[in-house]
């Protein structure tokens, strides 16, 4: 991965081929004392699995993986005290998009981030919807 830090207090990350999108975003977010934020990303990834909320009744998600390689058309997360948490939507090759929760994704063959960091975000859990809300 390459990074810089703009003036203005924004990062610029480069993630390359193969990097695990969680891990490393969530490795540089920690490295960088970065305790809050938003980010948004362009790309292209494989091994990518989706998750779809099955609702307050059930919580959790429903969850598919997508092998092969897509185009990551819009990647949105939050930074907060357990990590990234990023929801995102990929073209495939017939022009299909498909989108969701992302619970895990691989770069390939990169993936540019603009991540904008915010005061320290904090999730709890809200037993009535069975997620981690922030804590504001």
């Amino acid at each position: 991965m390459k990074s810089r830090k703009n003036s203005d207090g924004t990062h610029v990350l480069l993630l390359e081929k193969r990097e695990d999108v969680h891990a490393t975003i969530d490795a540089y977010c920690q490295k960088h004392n970065i305790l809050g934020g938003s980010l948004q990303a362009i790309g292209g990834a494989d091994h990518v699995t989706l998750g779809y909320w099955k609702g307050a009744s059930q919580g959790g998600y429903y969850e598919k993986t997508f092998p092969g390689f897509l185009e990551i058309t819009s990647l949105l997360g939050t930074i907060t005290d357990i990590g990234v948490h990023l929801h995102g939507t990929f073209a495939q090759r017939n022009y299909g998009v498909v989108g969701g929760h992302v619970a895990k994704a691989r770069t390939n063959p990169m993936l540019e981030v603009f991540l904008t960091p915010a005061p320290r975000l904090k999730r709890k859990d809200n037993k009535t919807l069975k997620l981690k809300l922030l804590d504001l």
